[in-house]
């Protein structure tokens, strides 16, 4: 049996979808569906480190996008751009990143790191049960498919 050779960008969209807009990563992962991008895996995770870190481990570049909770407006994108290629010290976070935090650290114990790593939260403004984002989050999807997207198209500039 022979496994197909892992593409080396990976989109990573946590997320439920059934909690309104804790769904922000799912669906940025959909419109990525529609409109594919080149070299790209698209993969939906529930946040736990362990699946996080095989899903980045040997990538150039892995994205990751999740409704983080801080108390500013809903809709508001937090942008967090980690280079890891050759780190040595903890990566600082950051509270509302504390899942995110805990995969690095042991991605860092098991050498399993992408070079770069990006994550892109939304603050939610509805996390009840239910189908569908809140106007606000839902605004600002185009604004993080675009900044997804740009760093994508970054990665890819800069290996040429």
């Amino acid at each position: 049996m022979t496994t197909k050779p892992r593409e080396p960008i990976a989109i990573i969209g946590i997320g439920n979808t059934l909690r309104r807009d804790d769904g922000v990563g799912p669906l940025l992962l959909d419109a990525c569906r529609y409109d594919p991008m080149e070299g790209c895996e698209l993969l939906q995770l529930d946040g736990d480190s362990k699946r996080l870190v095989e899903a980045w481990t040997d990538r150039r570049l892995a994205i990751v996008i999740d409704a983080v909770c801080t108390g500013e407006p809903a809709g508001t994108v937090h942008d967090l751009r980690v280079d890891l290629l050759g780190a040595s010290g903890d990566v600082e976070a950051g509270e509302r990143y504390l899942e995110l935090a805990g995969a690095l650290s042991l991605g860092r114990q098991l050498g399993r790191l992408p070079d770069v790593l990006c994550v892109f939260g939304i603050e939610p403004g509805d996390l009840k049960r239910g189908f569908g984002l809140s106007p606000p989050v839902a605004a600002a999807m185009e604004g993080l498919e675009s900044r997804v997207r740009a760093a994508v198209v970054g990665c890819a500039e800069s290996q040429r």
